[in-house]
């Protein structure tokens, strides 16, 4: 024993070795956890854009119904246009954020018209009376704050 080699009966791990070894597997688990975690997260978020999605594309194909009913000169008077036509969900505001109105083409402008939107800048500069065309611009705000919007045009029928 005193030339330092071991005896045959005392093989085994050192402390050093066991330690490393401990070190490893906790970094796979914690690797592991936080894989997991960041699928989870994932998955969530795709479920509330997906959530918002269809609340846009239930909202538009309502409002685009030609038996939903066309409010002249919406969001002019104030209050929401078109409320009583959006979808609902708890969580999720749906709403009809912008309302732009048809500019029709000046009796002297050449073909091919442009179809061109005017956004009032408050109630008081809204057209005095109503094209009969109007872009809505629907957006959904979800519970975590994301924001999806899509634009829509109705028509007086």
């Amino acid at each position: 024993m005193a030339d330092g080699r071991r005896v045959a009966g005392q093989a085994g791990e050192t402390l050093i070795e066991s330690l490393l070894s401990i070190t490893i597997v906790t970094a796979i688990a914690i690797a592991a956890f936080l894989g997991l975690r960041v699928a989870i997260r994932s998955s969530a978020l795709h479920k509330e854009s997906a959530v918002a999605e269809t609340l846009l594309r239930t909202a538009a194909e309502q409002l685009q119904d030609p038996d939903s009913a066309y409010e002249p000169l919406a969001g002019c008077s104030g209050g929401a246009p078109y409320g009583d036509l959006l979808p609902t969900r708890s969580g999720y505001t749906v709403a009809v954020s912008e309302v732009r109105f048809w500019v029709p083409p000046g009796p002297g402008d050449a073909p091919p018209w442009d179809t061109e939107f005017a956004a009032p800048g408050s109630p008081g500069d809204c057209p005095a009376a109503d094209p009969g065309l109007q872009r809505l611009e629907l957006r959904v705000d979800t519970p975590t704050g994301f924001a999806q919007t899509l634009h829509v045009v109705k028509r007086r029928t």
